[in-house]
């Protein structure tokens, strides 16, 4: 990632800017990402990036910078309303970091959505390898009216001592 770990509250911030959260209540509704509300079609869409995206496989594609980071959008619809928002930062924009680096940058992302919404996450890391290893950390989010919001971070080592983090957020509307 192109953040640091103190960083990753703007990130969040920026990220999350359309959610609703209810205070002390855990009744927080997920509305979307920015100006693009879950339910709109793929055309209104398409408007609001006024062409710096793409319709690809019935999903609409963009990228956009946050805090200085380029993240690849991905858009997916159900029944031509817009459903989840898929926010990718792979490999190509990561710089390196180190493991520690990277699960607390995953925590900071997590914490801040825990915090903003009063509803506690379900938690996973897994490790794979000894001396170098691999790190997966897992969090989700269910929001009381079906809506849910999932943090994923890889930790990916390289030859010297450090590797690259990649994070991946995905906002999901109700089924």
């Amino acid at each position: 990632m192109h953040l640091s770990p103190g960083s990753a509250v703007l990130m969040l911030a920026t990220v999350l800017a359309t959610s609703t959260p209810t205070p002390n209540t855990g009744t927080s509704k997920l509305e979307g990402w920015r100006e693009f509300k879950f339910g709109m079609t793929s055309g209104e869409v398409m408007t609001r990036l006024d062409g710096k995206g793409s319709i690809h496989a019935g999903g609409v594609r963009s990228t956009t910078q946050i805090e200085g980071v380029t993240y690849e959008v991905r858009m997916k619809f159900k029944r031509n309303r817009l459903h989840e928002i898929h926010l990718w930062s792979g490999v190509g924009y990561s710089k390196p970091h180190n493991d520690q680096q990277c699960l607390a940058y995953h925590a900071k992302i997590t914490n801040e959505l825990e915090v903003a919404h009063n509803i506690k996450s379900d938690n996973e890391t897994s490790y794979i390898g000894s001396n170098t290893r691999y790190i997966f950390t897992h969090s989700k989010i269910n929001f009381p009216a079906g809506e849910s919001a999932a943090i994923d971070t890889k930790f990916v080592p390289a030859l010297d001592s450090k590797g690259y983090c990649d994070s991946k957020i995905t906002l999901r509307d109700t089924e």
